[in-house]
Formats: structure tokens, sequence, C-alpha cells
């Protein structure tokens, strides 16, 4: 008691008693848990993405209004995977003035990684290449990303020209070492595959002939034609020229023949264009036969003097020949001549 005492009250006269006094006895209890708020310090930190560390947000616990202290009136008990992807449970375990338990949870969230299909150019008629890619840096220390399967694209062989997209087939993260795919989610950026003209060269065209039998000109043999190589699918090319001329009219030093002036033409011409616009092939001219004609006086009579048959050959200007043989005949009897003369 304190101050408590008796008072008047109607036919009650506190005079005509003695007050006696019974102590009673207040009983304080732990407030509930019930009562109380958890959370994270701010709501952000209900979403975390995973940089390859343990990452443990800090919890605020209230009363109404008063911040409760981590220690004094709770226990905050983490899990044991506060590293790796996934929702996270938190518990939060009272004592003081307070009793009870209470959970929280955080995540976890997959760290972005990029995978980009490499970039191809082929020449039409070509085989595909190999598509490929390229995975981004994880930003993490002693982790490299790691993909497997394929790419695909709408290209084929016989493709037009133009551009192509790469895409992704079954391309997905998987597992290397440290980097566990698990914790990252793949962003696929798309290549360009580019089909530019197909290159001929020109230096590996065929020609039909390479010989032709001396006539004192540098001009290519009689009918000479050339002939596109390395085409793409059976495309049908002509291939003409300006010139074809020998590098020297004579056999001894005619060694090649230059073909100038190349184009092409065909339905699929703008599929292709030339290396060059000329080109040398190895090339011969043979020697011409010819007739040599013996004089018309091929018999003499024995009068003390030498005597020769005149050859003549149907060649004109400077390799004609005609003239006496050099050779000298006995002074009677007969000879054969035969053999070859070079003009």
């Amino acid at each position: 008691n304190d101050t408590l005492t008796l008072v008047d009250n109607g036919t009650f006269k506190a005079q005509n008693y003695n007050l006696k006094f019974t102590k009673g006895i207040l009983t304080i209890t732990a407030k509930s848990s019930a009562e109380l708020t958890v959370d994270t310090k701010n709501n952000d930190d209900k979403e975390i993405t995973y940089d390859g560390t343990s990452q443990t947000p800090e919890i605020i616990v209230k009363d109404g209004e008063k911040v409760l202290e981590e220690g004094k009136d709770y226990t905050v008990i983490y899990p044991e995977d506060t590293t790796n992807t996934g929702e996270k449970e938190v518990t939060i375990e009272f004592k003081g003035n307070y009793s009870g338990e209470k959970t929280t949870t955080y995540e976890i969230t997959r760290r972005e990684i990029t995978v980009t299909a490499n970039d191809k150019v082929k020449e039409r008629g070509e085989a595909l290449p190999e598509l490929d890619w390229t995975v981004s840096s994880t930003g993490i220390d002693g982790q490299t990303g790691k993909a497997e399967g394929t790419l695909k694209t709408d290209a084929t062989v016989t493709s037009a020209l133009g551009t192509y997209d790469i895409v992704n087939d079954t391309v997905e993260l998987v597992d290397n070492g440290e980097f566990k795919a698990s914790n990252y989610n793949m962003k696929f950026t798309k290549g360009t595959l580019t089909i530019n003209k197909k290159t001929l060269t020109v230096t590996g065209f065929t020609v039909n002939t390479t010989t032709k039998v001396y006539d004192g000109t540098t001009d290519a043999p009689s009918g000479f034609t050339v002939t596109a190589t390395g085409l793409a699918n059976s495309d049908a090319i002509t291939v003409s020229y300006t010139s074809a001329v020998y590098n020297n009219a004579n056999v001894a030093n005619a060694s090649k023949i230059t073909v100038s002036g190349i184009t092409i033409s065909g339905d699929k011409k703008d599929n292709y264009e030339l290396s060059a616009t000329s080109f040398e092939k190895e090339a011969t001219i043979t020697p011409k036969a010819i007739t040599v004609t013996w004089g018309t006086t091929t018999s003499w009579t024995y009068d003390g003097s030498s005597h020769a048959p005149t050859v003549t050959t149907p060649v004109t200007g400077e390799n004609s020949y005609s003239s006496p043989v050099p050779l000298s005949l006995p002074t009677i009897g007969t000879m054969s001549l035969r053999g070859w003369a070079a003009l």
C-alpha cells in the first residue's frame, strides 16, 4: 500500500472501521513473438544477386516502433548455405523480455551471363562454317563460364547471298569447376552468318588447248576457249576474254599464253567475282612440217667442175630457203641426199 485509506460511502462511515491491507503480486511475462515484426533491413534485401560470397542481409525486429537489439532481445540463425541461389529461411529466436521465434525469408537470385553466337562469313557454295559462341565474363574471380550444345541457322550450302541469323538450338550453361550453372541465368545474343560472292581463282581456269603448229603469229590456237572452275551448285557460267596471245611467235621462244580481259556471264554470274582479269598458261608452238623441193637439175655430164642440186622450201619471208645444198658430189657417180633442216 502506498496511500490507500478508507473513505465514507453513504451509510458506510470510515471512522467505524480499521483498514487491514493484504498485498498482492504483479507478474510481468515475456512478450510473445506474435506481437513483433521481423524484416530485412530494407525491402531491397529481399532479393540479392548471386556474387559467389556468403550473403546474410541484416534482420530488423520491432516491438511496435521500438527496434529490438540483436543479442539482447533475440538471436538470428541463418541457413547453412548463404552463398548459392535460392530462397533462404532465417530463424529469429527471442529471449529476455520476449519469447518464441519467428522466421523470414530472402532470396539469392541468379546472376546474368551472356552467351553470344560468333559472327561467321562464307562464300556461296562453301560448306557451312562451324558455329560457335563466346561466354562473357562472370565478374567473379575463379569462375569461368561454360556452355555446351549447338547453334543453328537457316542458311545452307546453296543459299543466296545475304545475311542469316545464327540462333540458339540446344546451347545451355554447364558446370565448370567453381562455376555452377544453377547460379546463373543465360542471356543469348544471336550472331550473323554472311554469305558473300564466291571468288573464282582465274589461275585455276582450264583451257581446251595449249599448243598449236607454228603459223608465224602470237595468236592463241584456233578455237581457244576458257572454262571456269570452282563453281558452286553446278552453276552455268561462261567465260569470255578480249585477248589470248603467246609471248613469242617462234617455236623456240614460245612458252605461255596470256589471257586478258576476262569476264563472266550467265544467270548466276552475280554470285561470283574474279580474283583477277588475266592469267597465264604454259603453252608451246610445234614446228610446221614443210615439203622440200629439189631443183629440176640433179644430173650432170662430167666436165671437171663441181655440181650440186638446189633445194627450195615453200616458206616465204625471213625463214625462206633456196640455195645449193652445201655438199660436194664426187667427180663421177650418184649420191642419195637425206636429212633435216631447221629454219
